[in-house]
């Protein structure tokens, strides 16, 4: 779903999915919900033109129209480009540090703005024949994509929800073939890593991809990366986002780091209770539901809604 407001000269846009408290057993009514943005990625609200005069009325519009549909809270995953972006009119909470790599850079300047270690193994990669290649995003080339990307999930013990399969891969490319690309590294004819990157007309993102854990000594995954940075500059696009890691400057966000030293952001979540009484009471709901259970109740600190925590 998404809320939007437009004009002949801009507009603003809120994507946001609803979800039936009803699913949740200790929920004694079934016409609750609550808003949440999109699993994957960065969710707005986005603002273009003269859009940001008409904050006002819009979020007047879209609260209005929430606490008539008994929708307590709101949570978005706010955009990391904040020339994108309406002003949110709730608190706003630092999830953790990602990294967006610039690629409005000459190309040598583009290599000497990563890390020793890229341009090490960048180069490692290379003498190692290495080959990357952007291809179509046919059947079989996914089903390449997924040999790789299934062996690094399973090897990270990643959860359902992050493992696709072949059927959604070729609705979502087919859906996205004018905004998504599909990259291959291949050594010895093999693919070794492999990558999607999903793109606006000005930004790029790194949306799923994985590596082959017997091919890490020859360094794909950098060679991989690189090419993709040189990719979105002839596109034209101003950068790539690289995100964060599960967990604040963990391994994964480091090694993303590595190609960015100068591209950490702070990337932010809006949180807004829309009916404060309703928002109470299920907290209270929840602190019982739990306690006849015998199980004492202890949230998570900072987790929005806390009655979800």
């Amino acid at each position: 779903m998404g809320a939007a407001i437009t004009t002949g000269e801009g507009g603003i846009l809120l994507p946001f999915l609803l979800r039936p408290l009803a699913a949740l057993e200790w929920v004694d009514r079934s016409d609750l919900w609550d808003a949440t943005g999109p699993r994957w990625g960065y969710t707005g609200p986005f603002c273009w033109g003269d859009g940001a005069g008409l904050a006002d009325r819009f979020w007047d519009e879209w609260t209005t129209w929430a606490r008539v549909q008994h929708v307590v809270s709101s949570f978005t995953r706010l955009s990391l480009f904040t020339d994108d972006l309406l002003s949110w009119p709730g608190p706003r909470r630092l999830i953790q540090e990602n990294v967006v790599r610039s690629t409005d850079l000459s190309p040598e300047e583009l290599w000497q703005s990563v890390e020793h270690k890229v341009r090490k193994n960048v180069t490692r990669a290379r003498r190692e024949g290495v080959v990357v290649e952007r291809v179509e995003p046919d059947e079989g080339a996914l089903v390449e994509f997924l040999q790789v990307y299934g062996h690094t999930m399973q090897r990270r013990s990643a959860a359902a929800e992050f493992r696709y399969d072949l059927p959604f891969l070729v609705r979502l490319m087919e859906h996205l073939r004018t905004a998504s690309a599909l990259f291959l590294a291949r050594a010895d004819g093999r693919t070794v890593s492999a990558e999607i990157v999903l793109h606006s007309p000005r930004h790029a993102y790194s949306f799923i991809g994985g590596t082959l854990e017997e091919a890490f000594p020859i360094r794909p995954n950098d060679l991989l990366k690189f090419e993709i940075f040189l990719w979105a500059r002839e596109q034209g696009l101003a950068d790539v986002v690289l995100g964060g890691g599960p967990t604040p400057g963990d391994g994964i966000f480091r090694y993303k780091r590595s190609f960015a030293p100068q591209g950490v952001v702070p990337f932010y979540a809006g949180e807004m209770i829309l009916d404060q009484d309703l928002y109470a009471s299920l907290v209270e709901q929840r602190r019982h539901h739990d306690s006849a259970l015998g199980a004492a109740w202890a949230p998570t600190p900072g987790f929005f809604p806390l009655y979800r925590s």
